[in-house]
């Protein structure tokens, strides 16, 4: 899974790409990391959000074992 968004996005996402793969509403996910509530390490960059790609790759193995 890592490997396949590495190749395809690069080492980090942005929350529309997060919002993307996870078919989640982008503002839900703005909504999320303002309550401090994703499941996942979020930072900022400048006025952009990012998410490294490894986090986003741990929490859909986590998300596949449940």
């Amino acid at each position: 899974m890592y490997q396949h968004l590495l190749n395809k996005y690069g080492v980090r996402l942005t929350l529309n790409e997060v919002s993307e793969i996870l078919k989640i509403p982008i503002n839900t996910l703005y909504n999320k990391r303002s309550n401090n509530l994703l499941p996942f390490k979020s930072y900022k960059d400048g006025l952009r959000v990012y998410v490294d790609t490894k986090n986003i790759a741990n929490y859909l193995e986590t998300m596949g074992n449940d």
